[in-house]
């Protein structure tokens, strides 16, 4: 065969070989980043929901890309042919399921221990696809005309391809087993291909002395720390980034599947742009990194649930994203360096996930790892450009000079008058754990308060409010006033009542509360009873008895937690930003709370939201096991002060006639003049958010 420089095009069983090799790095890339949402999908109902339960599984996956990398920079080299029989492994772990039901005292352990006994093994083997592929390049006859770098790109082409498939082709039209069996199908194929690109080439041990191009490297050659330091710092920050804005917008949207990949589809579309075709970005652009990291700052500080300042986020990270792969590009090693640069860059990314999935909850009271990994990535490119940016403000014109240093001190200008707190707010209190951030606000007396108003906040959405003033404290307010759903369904209600509420947030539902009711509060997050205890007097001022039980709602109610008698309301209200877990929200979900209603009892869903129409789905159920349902929307009330709310409230009941006193008070029966979209039922095995939402957006609600 002739060489690549011989002036004869490639032969045509090199271009199979070619083409095999990257449909396999393709396959196998668009599988593994398929698994990941997949897995997520299948623990959210076991785990209750929360954003953390995709947090971890991220910071899981990256470790587990780590010992993929480990594999191929220790053994791949020597395997050889042997490394064909690893892959046939994950067919002993497939088509993949978690049936075991977690420890409900131990999530995080239990987390991680599912996911080491289910998913670990068919993803570490996967992760070793572009490594492997590339090392059999490289020692194939084909070596010294391959760029190894092109098989780098289809890999995050196929991880690309794989994360946006997931919500809008696979979830939308499969269920978990369906999805299961398809991606078992597809692993079959991929272990055929792996087949044929060995067959294909037949990789020799030695590296041809053709692939060992010169490579221009921005360090110094020295000592091996010199180079790998950049590579882990440059791997961990924006993987640390990546999940820091998941949580930012999961806690406020929710925690799915489409939330989740966003960022990192856009974390994974910053390695195509820069490795596409060995150039790298323009240094224009690069240069440009003190202005882009003063406006991520500015970001932070003027965070807001609308979803301009949400899409503001996903444009940050991308930026940032792209910055500091350009700058590990310009620091790729030769190919016989491949294996240590991209264990050094996994390292680094299981490093960052861990840091902030882990670390962050337990030493940060705020979201500060936000800042602290943008301002750490700003001081590792201006050390790699330490040479450059001399030359550069040399080199610029008078008016060059002009603007870059107007816009630097224009964003330095508005950072210093973001981080300036309020005068009418003061903050009581801020508490963060694994289910997010909470804030205790209290806004200062106004004519509408005269002793003020404190609220509970989740992220930016309102928990609850309370007034200071005795003669209003003990009054419901915002979502929960009595004009609102909430209002009705107690009235409505004989005596004496005995409640379940999913959710607890300032315990705002407890003013309904009468002498002889009972009231069990399921909460999931211990932080929040101490909040609701310690600054809101809901709980306490309630002539009802109370009861909080701590664990996810839904599978409390299954086992049993509080005793086995019979409720009249099931109250389901537990927000996660302006998102309900999707698990609370399926049919089994809902057929576990009518097990747990007494012969006349009402199920009650509070489906107020910013970003979503959760009427559909709830229909969806209704009709599906039968039951009959009610809606009610309500506009802002004036009772409410600045906080203009829209609230909607959807009830369901076996017995039509419990629904009668409902209807009555102006709510809207399902029905086919209802004006609410069609929707196939939730399942465990089958969500689908897309539907609530196109309806929130036709609505012109969003």
């Amino acid at each position: 065969m002739k060489g690549p420089d011989s002036g004869a095009g490639p032969s045509p069983g090199s271009s199979a070989a070619r083409a095999v090799l990257t449909g396999h790095v393709f396959l196998g890339a668009f599988l593994l980043f398929s698994l990941e949402p997949m897995t997520g999908r299948l623990l959210l109902p076991l785990m209750g929901g929360t954003v953390q339960v995709w947090l971890v599984c991220l910071m899981f996956f990256q470790g587990m890309l780590l010992a993929g990398y480990l594999y191929a920079h220790l053994w791949a080299v020597r395997a050889g042919a042997v490394h064909l029989l690893l892959l046939l492994v994950p067919l002993a772990f497939l088509p993949l399921s978690i049936p075991q039901v977690p420890d409900p005292g131990t999530p995080l352990v239990s987390l991680f221990r599912l996911l080491l006994q289910h998913v670990a093994v068919p993803f570490a083997v996967l992760s070793t696809t572009a490594v492997v592929a590339q090392l059999w390049l490289a020692r194939s006859s084909l070596g010294g005309g391959a760029n190894v770098f092109v098989l780098y790109g289809a890999s995050n082409a196929g991880s690309l391809s794989g994360l946006l498939a997931y919500p809008f082709l696979v979830e939308p039209y499969l269920g978990l087993a369906a999805q299961g069996r398809v991606w078992t199908a597809g692993y079959v194929m991929y272990g055929l291909l792996a087949a044929a690109s060995w067959l294909l080439l037949r990789p020799g041990k030695r590296m041809p002395e053709a692939t060992r191009p010169s490579v221009s490297v921005d360090l110094p050659s020295g000592s091996g720390r010199s180079r790998w330091i950049p590579w882990l710092l440059l791997g961990a920050l924006p993987s640390a980034f990546l999940l820091t804005v998941t949580n930012v917008i999961a806690v406020e949207v929710g925690s799915y599947p489409l939330v989740w990949i966003l960022p990192l589809a856009l974390y994974l579309a910053s390695f195509v742009v820069v490795f596409r075709d060995g150039r790298g970005l323009p240094r224009l652009l690069v240069r440009l990194w003190p202005e882009i990291l003063l406006a991520a700052l500015l970001l932070y500080l003027l965070t807001s649930p609308q979803v301009i300042y949400l899409a503001a986020h996903l444009a940050v990270l991308f930026v940032l994203c792209l910055l500091a792969n350009d700058a590990l590009y310009r620091l790729r090693p030769p190919p016989a360096g491949l294996t240590g640069y991209y264990l050094m860059i996994a390292l680094g990314g299981a490093l960052g996930g861990a840091a902030v999935s882990l670390g962050a909850p337990l030493l940060f009271g705020g979201l500060y790892e936000y800042p602290l990994t943008v301002l750490a990535l700003g001081a590792v490119l201006a050390w790699m450009q330490r040479k450059e940016l001399p030359g550069f403000w040399r080199n610029s014109t008078s008016a060059m000079k002009t603007v870059h240093a107007a816009g630097l001190g224009v964003l330095a200008g508005m950072v210093l008058l973001g981080a300036w707190p309020a005068a009418s707010f003061q903050e009581k209190e801020r508490l963060r754990n694994y289910y997010g951030i909470l804030r205790v606000v209290e806004e200062a007396a106004g004519s509408d308060a005269p002793r003020g108003i404190r609220t509970l906040i989740h992220g930016s959405t309102l928990h609850g409010t309370q007034f200071l003033d005795e003669s209003r404290r003990r009054r419901p307010t915002l979502y929960y006033g009595e004009s609102r759903g909430l209002g009705d369904v107690f009235a409505g209600l004989p005596a004496p009542r005995r409640i379940a509420a999913v959710g607890l947030g300032a315990g705002t539902a407890a003013a309904y509360g009468r002498p002889g009711d009972r009231i069990d509060f399921f909460e999931i997050d211990p932080d929040v009873e101490t909040v609701a205890r310690r600054w809101f007097s809901y709980l306490a001022d309630t002539p009802a008895r109370i009861r909080v039980f701590q664990g996810d709602g839904r599978l409390s109610l299954e086992r049993g937690v509080g005793g086995e008698e019979a409720y009249d309301l099931v109250f389901v209200d537990a927000f996660s930003g302006d998102g309900i877990p999707t698990h609370l929200l399926t049919a089994e979900a809902v057929e576990g709370y009518r097990k747990r209603l007494s012969g006349g009892g009402l199920m009650l869903f509070h489906l107020s939201n910013r970003y979503y129409d959760l009427r559909p789905v709830v229909k969806a159920i209704a009709g599906k096991l039968c039951l009959k349902g009610v809606v009610k929307v309500s506009g802002p009330d004036p009772a409410d002060g600045r906080y203009r709310l829209t609230t909607v409230y959807v009830a369901l009941a076996a017995e039509p006639g419990r629904l009668a006193a409902l209807k009555e008070r102006g709510w809207i029966p399902f029905g086919t003049e209802d004006g609410i979209a069609a929707c196939r039922p939730w399942t465990d095995d089958y969500v689908n958010v897309l539907v609530p939402l196109a309806a929130k957006i036709g609505a012109g609600l969003l």
